[in-house]
């Protein structure tokens, strides 16, 4: 008698059978490719990528996707932070404020930049909540709570994170939690930041031979 596939006793064990039933659906496929073609993907460029798929979809999606992680053996770690805040006119913020958008302090001007971000793993790390962190120092954070080896350009960066937290191009948090415009910075702070300038520099435009140790760990 034959039987039906779907029916056949294989499926149970079957590996390509159970992968499908856990990233099956209309998009978490898609999700999956666009993050291994793309690599690191904000949120808005994600759903631009996934062109017609709604926000409640996409959400649902990537929760369907954690729950498929935090059922796998294999450490896994996701970031997913936001791309950026609606774009909204002038004038809805200039209400928001009570005041014209040139009357800003930098602290408010920063606000408007503000976006959630979370780190998930399928295994135990410190929980921390309220963390001000800008993106350049992203990627040092998810190395250290994976316990990856650091550059030297990497532990620079862990370091002056204790000086500036966020480093924008629309004014800088410190330390002692003051929002400052780059002319504002004291000396020291004005050396630290022109250090890091220097090697963003080398490590993005003119990695020469010389600078090569500081960012590679071969």
């Amino acid at each position: 008698m034959l039987m039906e596939h779907e029916n056949c006793p294989c499926m149970e064990t079957c590996p390509l059978n159970r992968a499908m039933a856990l990233i099956g659906g209309k998009w978490k496929m898609q999700i999956l490719c666009s993050l291994y073609n793309n690599g690191p993907t904000r949120y808005n460029q994600l759903k631009k990528a996934l062109d017609g798929v709604s926000n409640t979809v996409l959400a649902n999606a990537l929760r369907e996707l954690i729950g498929y992680y935090s059922r796998c053996d294999e450490p896994t770690m996701i970031v997913f932070f936001g791309d950026h805040q609606p774009p909204l006119k002038n004038a809805f913020y200039e209400k928001l404020y009570g005041k014209p958008l040139s009357e800003r302090t930098t602290e408010e001007v920063m606000q408007q930049y503000q976006v959630p971000f979370f780190i998930w793993t399928n295994y135990d790390i410190e929980e921390q909540e309220g963390l001000m962190i800008s993106p350049n120092y992203l990627g040092v954070l998810t190395a250290q709570l994976t316990g990856m080896p650091l550059t030297g350009f990497m532990n620079f960066l862990s370091q002056i994170y204790e000086e500036m937290p966020a480093i924008t191009p629309v004014g800088i948090l410190t330390a002692d939690g003051e929002y400052l415009e780059r002319e504002e910075l004291n000396e020291e702070q004005q050396q630290w930041l022109e250090t890091y300038e220097t090697l963003n520099y080398c490590g993005m435009v003119d990695l020469f031979d010389e600078a090569r140790p500081m960012f590679c760990l071969d």
